[in-house]
């Protein structure tokens, strides 16, 4: 493995072509073996969110862009093409968009009534992320695929009952 600084005398002497010639190589034996095992039936969200991580990641620390922006420069930069059907930069923000509601989507405002398992050593425990309320009558099935429960807040809201089952 070379010097660290050795390394960093190469990046500060050295041509400026040199760290994005890292990184390509990075990006190859590193990324692209990854890309190809998620890039199945069944695995867009994941395929997407990592191609997204590469993007967000090559352009904050190459061009020190972030966000939105940095995801439309480097589609126009080095993904779109010559025709106007080609040119993805064109719904760059809507990519970002749906990036980022793939990954935070479980944790939205929209799961505040669901329950979540919270495995603590060999006990579980249950709770909810965005009210505060208690949980009574919590009943697992069998299979572990099913849960019921009510929930209720000291304020009078409640109880309710949720009968929660796993999609397969």
């Amino acid at each position: 493995m070379q010097d660290p600084k050795s390394r960093l005398r190469e990046f500060v002497d050295g041509h400026e072509e040199e760290i994005f010639l890292r990184m390509m190589v990075w990006a190859e034996n590193e990324l692209l073996p990854q890309v190809h095992r998620v890039n199945v039936s069944g695995c867009e969200v994941g395929l997407f969110l990592l191609t997204h991580g590469f993007i967000q990641t090559f352009m904050e620390k190459t061009y020190e862009q972030r966000g939105v922006g940095a995801t439309t420069a480097f589609l126009k930069q080095f993904i779109d093409g010559a025709r106007k059907k080609d040119r993805f930069s064109l719904i760059g923000p809507e990519m970002h968009e749906m990036r980022n509601v793939m990954a935070h989507q479980l944790y939205s405002s929209r799961t505040h009534d669901i329950a979540f398992d919270y495995r603590v050593e060999n006990s579980i425990e249950y709770g909810l992320p965005g009210w505060q309320g208690e949980l009574s009558r919590i009943e697992r099935d069998a299979s572990g695929d099913g849960l019921r429960f009510e929930f209720a807040t000291s304020d009078g809201y409640g109880p309710v009952r949720f009968d929660l089952r796993r999609v397969k």
